[in-house]
C-alpha cells in the first residue's frame, strides 16, 4: 500500500525509473509537483472504520505531503476488528481496502494479507476458496457466521453433557 517514493518533481521521478531501469528494478512514484488529490470530502467510512487518511497528524510544514498520502491510500478504512472487516467488505459489499489494527488487509476482491505478505503459492492456496463473484463470497461469510454459531451451540452442548457425566459419576461411583 505504501510502496510508493515520494519526490519533488516529475523530472525527479523519471530520473529515478531511468536509474533504477538501468539496474534491471522498478519503482513506483509520487511528484509532487503533479499530484492532485481527488479527495472525498463526503466519504463516510462504515459502521465501526475509520479511513485511514483520516488517522494521518502532519505537522504544518509537512502539509504538502497531504495530497501524496490521499495518492497512496484513497479511501482505505481502518477496523478493530477482522470480523467488522469481513461484514463490511463482503456483507455490506463496500468496495473499500480495509486494514484491521492487527494488521490484516482485506481487499474487495477478496485477498487478504497479513503484514502484507499474501498469502500464495500452491501449499498456502490448497483448500482456501475461490470466489467466482461477490455473491459467492457474501455466501460463505452467510456460512461461516452459520458454522460459528452451530460451534457455539455445540460447545455449550458438550458443557451440558459432561455436568450430567459428572453428576452420574459422584451418583453411581
Amino acid at each position: 500500500m505504501l510502496d510508493w517514493i515520494v519526490v519533488e518533481t516529475l523530472k525527479q521521478a523519471e530520473d529515478a525509473l531511468l536509474f533504477l531501469k538501468s539496474l534491471n528494478m522498478t519503482g513506483s512514484f509520487i511528484a509532487l509537483d503533479r499530484v492532485q488529490a481527488m479527495m472525498a470530502d463526503e466519504f463516510v467510512p462504515p459502521e465501526n472504520c475509520q479511513r485511514l487518511f483520516d488517522l494521518i497528524e502532519l505537522e504544518p510544514e509537512q502539509e504538502r505531503y497531504r495530497d501524496a498520502f490521499y495518492c497512496a491510500m484513497g479511501n482505505t478504512v481502518v477496523c478493530q476488528f477482522l470480523e467488522t472487516a469481513l461484514k463490511t467488505c463482503f456483507e455490506d459489499a463496500w468496495d473499500l481496502s480495509i486494514i484491521t489494527l492487527d494488521g490484516q488487509h482485506l481487499v474487495a476482491d477478496g485477498e487478504i494479507t497479513f503484514y502484507d505478505m499474501p498469502v500464495s503459492g500452491r501449499m498456502m492456496s490448497e483448500g482456501l476458496p475461490y470466489y467466482k463473484t461477490r455473491e459467492d463470497q457474501s455466501n460463505s461469510y452467510d456460512r461461516l457466521k452459520m458454522l460459528q454459531d452451530q460451534l457455539q451451540v455445540n460447545e455449550q452442548s458438550q458443557i451440558s453433557l459432561q455436568r450430567t457425566l459428572e453428576s452420574v459419576r459422584t451418583e453411581y461411583f
